[in-house]
C-alpha cells in the first residue's frame, strides 16, 4: 500500500485533522502538525469549540456519561 492508504487503514486516526483541500482535493497531506498552520489551527479551534458551545452540542460528552 502507499502511505496514504496505509493511513486510511490505521487503526487509529489523528486527533485532528487539517487538509490544504484546493491544493490537496483528495486529503494526502496532513498539515495539522506542520508549524506553518498553527495559527490556523488555533482558530479553528476556537471556532468550533465557540460553536459547540452555542449549538450545546453532546459530543463533547462520552457516551457512558451522557445518560
Amino acid at each position: 500500500m502507499t502511505p496514504a492508504q496505509e493511513a486510511l487503514c490505521a487503526p487509529h486516526m489523528p486527533a485532528e485533522e487539517l487538509y490544504d483541500l484546493e491544493a490537496d482535493p483528495h486529503e494526502v497531506s496532513k498539515l495539522a502538525k506542520d508549524a506553518r498552520y498553527a495559527k490556523k489551527l488555533e482558530e479553528m479551534r476556537r471556532v468550533l469549540d465557540r460553536w459547540i458551545t452555542e449549538t450545546d452540542d453532546q459530543g463533547r460528552f462520552p457516551e457512558a456519561d451522557a445518560r
